[in-house]
C-alpha cells in the first residue's frame, strides 16, 4: 500500500506555514494599528474644532436674536423694568423680555414680570445659548431715555469673546 519514494522525505508542503502566517499577521496588525492611531490623531482635532465652531455658531444665532430684540426695546427708561449687568428686562405691547444668564446659559424670557416682587408670572424661557463664562450688559442713559445697550460674552473656554454697542431703534433724538 504505502510506496517508499527514492528515500527521501517531502520537506515543502502546498500553502503557508504557522510562522509565515504569523508574519502576516503581525505585519496586518501593525499597519491597521497604524492606520487607527493616524486616523484618531486627526479625527480627535477635527471634533474639537467642530464643537468649538457649534457653540460659536450658536452663541452667534443668540447673538442676532438679542440685538433684534435690544434694537425694537422701548426707549423710554420707564418702560425697562431691571437693568442689572447679568439681566435686562423691558416691556412692550405683547408682554415682557427678560434676557439674562444662568449657569453658563444664555437666557430670554417672555411674559409677564412684576417689578415690585421683581419675580415673573406665565413666563417662557428658552436657552438661546451655553457654554458661556459671562455675559454683561451695560445700559446706557441719557435723561430719561435708553440710548444703547452694550454687550459682552465671555465664551467658557476664554479663547473667544464678542462685544458690541447696540443702538435702540426707538430712541428718541435729541
Amino acid at each position: 500500500m504505502y510506496k517508499k519514494m527514492n528515500n527521501t522525505i517531502k520537506t515543502t508542503f502546498p500553502g503557508i506555514l504557522l510562522f509565515e502566517f504569523l508574519i502576516y499577521l503581525s505585519a496586518f496588525c501593525i499597519i491597521i494599528g497604524a492606520s487607527f492611531f493616524w486616523i484618531v490623531q486627526v479625527y480627535q482635532p477635527f471634533m474639537q474644532k467642530s464643537a468649538q465652531m457649534n457653540i460659536l455658531s450658536s452663541l452667534y444665532s443668540a447673538h442676532n436674536a438679542l440685538i433684534r430684540d435690544i434694537y425694537n426695546a422701548p426707549s423710554n427708561s420707564d418702560e425697562w423694568q431691571k437693568i442689572d449687568t447679568c439681566e435686562i428686562i423691558w416691556h412692550t405691547a405683547d408682554g415682557d423680555i427678560g434676557w439674562s444668564q444662568k449657569d453658563n446659559r444664555l437666557i430670554r424670557s417672555f411674559g409677564i414680570y412684576n417689578p415690585r416682587t421683581k419675580s415673573w408670572h406665565k413666563r417662557k424661557r428658552s436657552i438661546a445659548a451655553t457654554a458661556l463664562n459671562t455675559v454683561s450688559f451695560l445700559v446706557q442713559k441719557e435723561a430719561h431715555n435708553v440710548k444703547s445697550v452694550q454687550i459682552q460674552y465671555i465664551v467658557s473656554d476664554g479663547k473667544y469673546s464678542i462685544k458690541q454697542n447696540v443702538l435702540l431703534r426707538n430712541r428718541v433724538i435729541s
